[in-house]
């Protein structure tokens, strides 16, 4: 599955990292939900110290301290699990994952989900295919694709055959760019009833007050707004659900 420990120093090391992180979720997971039964595994430890590894050379996160990543990142991405409409087995689209969010927590906590990871920032593709490699993931595929908004007069690139004759049942994305921008972005994907589940800054709520006449044009609509409990982030961060009718 990826490399083993081989002397005291490396094991010292790890055994002290583990016990951290387990001490950070056991205080941060629970304001998720109680339903929320994620418990750090080797498979997430292995995740962070690839992260920090490969965030040397490539810009995947804002900051390389574990409790930075764990909880802007890996926390902030399993919220995702409060959206009611991600059943076993879905087929699912992240669009701008950069570093894998919040694609591969949700896998990592739904082992049967179908994850599609999108980038158009090549080097985190490589990335995120030497991570799921490594980890031995099923039913993961990583896709540097630049999508083309409607705007656009035409595509700076073709799209892979497997992404456009594909429909989602849910389509996922994480802080990346406008409300409108992600709507035009996920449409052409999303499959008849599927869902969009927008995870949203302190904007959040205006937001989508704002935008209903643009969900109704694309054939959206509000399913609801979810006021994620994160305390120990310094923003309000909201979910915003979607679905086609």
């Amino acid at each position: 599955m990826y490399r083993k420990i081989k002397n005291r120093k490396q094991i010292y090391e790890h055994v002290i990292l583990r016990t951290r992180i387990y001490r950070i979720f056991s205080r941060r997971i629970a304001g998720i939900g109680s339903h929320t039964q994620y418990r750090p595994t080797q498979t997430l430890f292995f995740y962070l110290r690839e992260l920090q590894k490969w965030n040397r050379h490539i810009n995947l996160s804002g900051s390389d301290d574990d409790c930075f990543i764990i909880q802007h990142h890996f926390l902030d991405s399993l919220s995702c699990v409060l959206a009611p409409v991600i059943p076993p087995q879905s087929r699912i689209l992240d669009i701008g994952t950069g570093a894998g969010f919040p694609g591969i927590p949700l896998k990592l906590y739904h082992p049967d989900l179908h994850v599609t990871l999108l980038d158009a920032v090549e080097k985190k593709i490589m990335f995120l295919r030497h991570l799921c490699r490594s980890l031995g993931l099923e039913r993961t595929e990583c896709l540097a694709v630049r999508l083309p908004s409607s705007a656009d007069s035409k595509t700076s690139q073709s799209l892979p055959d497997r992404l456009t004759s594909n429909r989602f049942d849910v389509i996922v994305s994480r802080a990346v760019g406008t409300v409108p921008l992600l709507i035009d972005l996920a449409c052409p994907f999303l499959a008849p009833d599927g869902h969009i589940v927008l995870q949203r800054g302190k904007q959040g709520r205006q937001e989508s007050e704002e935008q209903q006449k643009l969900f109704e044009r694309a054939g959206l609509h509000m399913v609801s707004l979810i006021d994620i409990p994160l305390s120990f982030l310094e923003h309000p961060r909201y979910l915003l659900i979607l679905r086609r009718v």
